[in-house]
């Protein structure tokens, strides 16, 4: 029933648009007309009379013609007017000037509104016969009427399926990402509060396995002070709370930091860094340096995250220039990606079920696209399973970019 009444609604609005614009249409029809008929009849009956027709007389709706001995001639008016039964209207009106007086008839046509006027005089040499012919918009309005109508409503009706469609799939978004959060704080949540219940009701007397309780309770309120932190970044980074004005860069006032920043931490780790030197080598770029080293610092935690233990592990930096962009490639040598988690590594919350995504909120990924994409640069990925991972992004070349902006 509820997709029934869906259906008719713009139907019935659209129905009860028409017959509004087409009463309008006739009102206003009616009127012109009205005033039209007036201005025949009176110019019927001074032609009629032998007298010549007001000063400042509109033709602009009109044209007079005049039949005499068996021919029809334009006098005045729309020449535009041309119509090929005059015969039948003299043959039907020829009595009119058998009395010698004068007349003059209004004939309402087929048409709606649409008249005929038609006036005769005696003459000595025959009969003269005078019409007056309106011009008939009525069929040419109604029908533009009805072409633009339908357009504008199909128009309307088709935006209007589009914003719920759009607003159906936000709303869808939202949901899930709503649950999402709930799940991923309901875990650490729950976890803390039965350690700390466990606690408080003395249930744990040994003081060793009380130590790994409060090391547990630490870890989860870690997670879950990640996962909110997580969660807010996101926020911002979507809502464009962040900076992300740009500005001509060096490519070693962006990468040195956060180079050196993860060259110590591999060594701790005895994992290999290397940073390849075409990145030094960049020409200068347009970007904004903060969200880049962000977006930097998100790839290479995932990097050292999803090391492989049973080998030595390796990370690298390779860079390559287009026309107007440069490309970073962020590798590994890692666990890799399967391929039926590939096109989803970017989803908010999304986590593969390798091991190393325990402790993760899924959200990294996430923020490193939502970076790129308020940045209007492009990310994307090359894994595959046990051998490692490819992440690349672009950023834009200052004098190409300047070169363009002029």
């Amino acid at each position: 029933m509820k997709k029934i009444i869906k259906f008719l609604r713009p139907l019935l609005i659209y129905i009860g648009c028409l017959a509004a614009g087409f009463l309008c249409i006739y009102l206003v029809q009616y009127q012109l007309q009205s005033t039209l008929k007036n201005n025949v009849t009176r110019a019927a009956s001074q032609l009629a009379q032998g007298e010549k027709l007001e000063d400042g007389y509109n033709y602009m709706h009109i044209s007079v013609y005049l039949y005499q001995s068996g021919n029809v001639v334009f006098l005045d008016g729309h020449s535009s007017i041309r119509y090929g039964e005059y015969e039948d209207y003299v043959v039907r009106y020829a009595d009119l000037a058998e009395d010698g007086e004068t007349h003059y008839r209004v004939v309402l046509l087929k048409e709606p509104l649409s008249f005929l006027a038609m006036a005769c005089a005696p003459v000595t040499d025959g009969q003269t016969l005078y019409m007056f012919h309106t011009i008939r918009y009525m069929k040419s309005i109604m029908v533009t009427y009805l072409l633009v109508c339908t357009l504008v409503f199909a128009i309307v009706e088709i935006y209007n399926r589009i914003l719920r469609k759009k607003n159906e799939k936000v709303n869808e978004i939202y949901r899930c990402y709503v649950a999402n959060v709930s799940h991923e704080l309901k875990s650490p949540i729950a976890s803390i509060r039965a350690l700390a219940e466990a606690l408080g009701e003395g249930l744990v007397t040994d003081e060793e396995q009380r130590s790994r309780y409060y090391g547990m309770i630490y870890r989860e309120s870690r997670n879950l002070e990640h996962a909110v932190q997580g969660i807010m970044e996101l926020s911002r980074v979507q809502e464009h709370r962040v900076d992300f004005t740009c500005s001509s860069v060096s490519a070693e006032d962006i990468f040195e930091p956060i180079c050196t920043k993860y060259q110590k931490l591999c060594e701790e780790m005895d994992i290999a860094f290397e940073a390849d030197d075409s990145l030094w080598k960049l020409p200068l770029l347009y970007t904004n340096g903060e969200r880049i080293r962000q977006l930097m610092e998100i790839l290479l935690e995932n990097a050292v995250k999803f090391m492989d233990e049973e080998r030595e592990g390796k990370i690298w930096i390779r860079t390559e220039c287009s026309a107007n962009r440069a490309v970073i490639h962020v590798c590994d040598n890692g666990v890799g990606i399967a391929p039926e988690d590939v096109p989803r590594v970017f989803e908010r919350f999304y986590k593969s079920t390798l091991p190393q995504n325990g402790s993760g909120t899924g959200l990294g990924l996430a923020i490193a696209k939502e970076i790129a994409e308020g940045l209007s640069e492009e990310i994307s990925v090359n894994s595959i399973l046990g051998e490692g991972t490819e992440f690349l992004f672009t950023i834009r070349l200052a004098g190409t970019w300047k070169k363009k902006k002029r």
